[in-house]
């Protein structure tokens, strides 16, 4: 086994090797009538809605680049249920696409994320940012947190129990420590600092996510969809050490949704009601105190959506 540190910039060159190897390779896979519509290990997705969801994440996260360098604003976040419907939505739209100019599309995208990747400095690579807050509470900013080890587990499973039912499983086991102390700019003392050994903040060591689809055909072009889900999100903590007063601890808790809908089976349209948060809990996925909100007693959270009840459309329009 060899020595290289994935997480150390000595291997970048490895590991953007072997990423621009393997997506090379997977597009090539792909590109071919034969490939296209076959299925594939992630329930009812072909081959072509794999192609579809990378297309779909990545220029995704080309948008929140640029809002982020802007300092404009981004849509909030789905939440776990909600963002399990979106990826699948968005997957399957694309299944209009002509097969060459989806995979071509995908392969300027891969292109333009790999010249992201071999622009990022050794700073940019090795080290995690964090945010911090100054020891007079009046105001918080981002610092280099230096390094962070990172070791877990990872399971997945799809099942196809019976017919046109595709029961889908994950869970991680995840242990982020900081490696060294945390330090400031100069000029700057930072309210409880991480130090070596410290569990790395907004990381819960435990998740999973379960979903259920059931497919009922009702003519050679309908078919309904039934689909559930759920996921679990570990407590987590906002800062890294406990001493720290600003520090505020994320609960764990567990989010449900449901959907249920008509669509073309082609996949050019669709018409869906859905529950997401069905239980309506209320998770909390930041908190933050200090000068800005009062003091260090009067906290400022962040939550989950709360339950949601909703009809969506889409629809392929050309």
């Amino acid at each position: 086994m060899s020595g290289w540190n994935a997480m150390a910039y000595d291997g970048k060159d490895t590991v953007l090797r072997v990423l621009r190897q393997e997506g090379t390779q997977f597009l090539d896979l792909v590109d071919s009538d034969e490939a296209w519509e076959r299925p594939t290990g992630a329930g009812h997705w072909q081959v072509r809605d794999v192609v579809g969801h990378l297309v779909d994440t990545t220029e995704e996260y080309f948008r929140a680049f640029d809002a982020a360098r802007s300092h404009g604003e981004f849509d909030p976040a789905y939440g776990l249920p909600g963002m399990a419907v979106r990826v699948d939505e968005e997957a399957r739209a694309f299944r209009s696409e002509p097969r060459a100019a989806l995979v071509e599309r995908l392969r300027g995208d891969f292109d333009k994320m790999m010249g992201i990747f071999d622009a990022l400095t050794e700073d940019d690579w090795s080290n995690l940012q964090v945010s911090a807050t100054a020891n007079n509470g009046a105001f918080g900013f981002i610092t280099n947190a230096g390094n962070v080890k990172v070791r877990g587990v990872e399971l997945e499973s799809t099942m196809l129990p019976i017919d046109r039912l595709t029961l889908s499983l994950s869970g991680s086991f995840t242990k982020a420590v900081l490696q060294g102390n945390e330090t400031a700019p100069p000029g700057i003392v930072i309210t409880g600092a991480g130090v070596n050994g410290d569990y790395v903040p907004m990381s819960p060591q435990v998740t999973a996510q379960g979903s259920a689809d059931y497919v009922i055909p009702v003519s050679d072009n309908l078919q309904i969809l039934t689909h559930a889900d759920a996921s679990y999100m570990g407590t987590a903590w906002t800062q890294f050490a406990r001493v720290n007063p600003y520090q505020h601890e994320l609960p764990a808790y567990t989010l449900t949704g449901v959907r249920f809908g008509l669509e073309n089976a082609d996949n050019r349209w669709g018409v869906y009601l859905f529950v997401n948060n069905l239980l309506n809990v209320t998770g909390f996925i930041g908190k933050s105190g200090g000068a800005s909100t009062g003091g260090v007693n009067d906290v400022q959270a962040v939550t989950v959506m709360p339950r949601t009840i909703g009809v969506s459309f889409r629809a392929k329009l050309h």
